[in-house]
């Protein structure tokens, strides 16, 4: 018999595609040549990435740059205004748009 099983928090799994990996997803020192890219593709491979994304959008300010569950600065603006009601269209389609095929 095995015992009870859990889903670990993001922080609690080493690993996570991003674990040192800052660089990649947090470079406001580079921001005008900085590529997102790359840290969507490892997103796209995580199975933390709905809850990054909440931590993202719920964190008090909100996350204001760098990728966080597969969105980029715009792209989680964009989905915090459709969650207000300010977009006047379902904000799945930004989630969707997001992944990297």
């Amino acid at each position: 018999m095995t015992g009870p099983t859990y889903k670990k928090s993001m922080y609690d799994d080493p690993y996570r595609p991003c674990l040192g990996k800052a660089e990649m997803f947090f470079s406001p020192e580079r921001r005008g040549n900085w590529n997102p890219l790359p840290a969507k593709i490892l997103c796209y491979k995580c199975n933390h990435r709905d809850e990054c994304l909440e931590r993202a959008l719920n964190s008090v300010p909100p996350a204001h740059f760098g990728v966080w569950g597969g969105l980029d600065e715009e792209q989680r603006r964009a989905v915090a205004r459709c969650r207000k009601g300010e977009c006047g269209e379902d904000c799945r389609h930004l989630y969707r748009e997001s992944r990297v095929a």
